[in-house]
């Protein structure tokens, strides 16, 4: 029996961010922040421009986070990947990252690493394809009702901005899903 790369850009990103989490242990704390987390910054400071992309690899020493987070990515993502392809995933990522990168630089002033905001956008993105069918799973309303639920803690207890990233998260998973559901709708109608 053969190992089959089955869904390239989710396994990609999977151990891209596995190695950035390796290189947590390794390199000073502050380089890493630098490279794999993305806060206010000026546009004139082109290490910027990466942050936008590599803020959604980090991971700096929280083992714990990675594994909660890329468990349900690799549960969710490889699905997607097959259902609208690999370009369009790598679309999706790229848009949430450019967008929650963004707010996060323009408005909060912590950094943000990790890739919660990728897996609330595939979430709402997964319960866009069961709801092509007429139905939407509910084992998804509750994860995202659980995130909810988790960012309201997060804001109340600890007074975080975090949440307010996933909500951005899942609404660029809203934007790609209706994107995708009219792209698919144009193809379909040509042929």
């Amino acid at each position: 029996m053969k190992l089959k790369y089955n869904s390239p850009v989710v396994l990609t990103y999977f151990f891209a961010s596995a190695l950035a989490l390796a290189l947590s242990y390794v390199i000073p704390e502050a380089t890493y922040i630098k490279i794999f987390s993305v806060y206010e910054a000026s546009f004139a400071d082109p290490m910027a421009y990466v942050r936008l992309f590599m803020h959604i690899l980090g991971y700096f020493k929280d083992y714990t986070a990675f594994i909660s987070t890329m468990l349900m990515l690799l549960v969710i993502g490889p699905p997607l990947e097959e259902k609208y392809g690999s370009k369009s995933i790598v679309l999706a990522i790229l848009f949430t990252a450019v967008t929650v990168g963004l707010y996060q630089m323009l408005f909060v002033d912590t950094p943000l690493s990790g890739a919660a905001v990728i897996m609330f956008m595939m979430i709402v993105l997964a319960s866009n394809a069961g709801a092509s069918t007429g139905h939407i799973p509910l084992s998804l309303i509750l994860v995202i009702l659980l995130f909810v639920a988790e960012g309201y803690i997060d804001i109340v207890i600890n007074d975080s901005a975090t949440p307010f990233s996933r909500i951005l998260g899942a609404v660029c998973g809203v934007l790609m899903a209706i994107y995708f559901t009219r792209r698919q709708k144009k193809q379909a109608a040509r042929k």
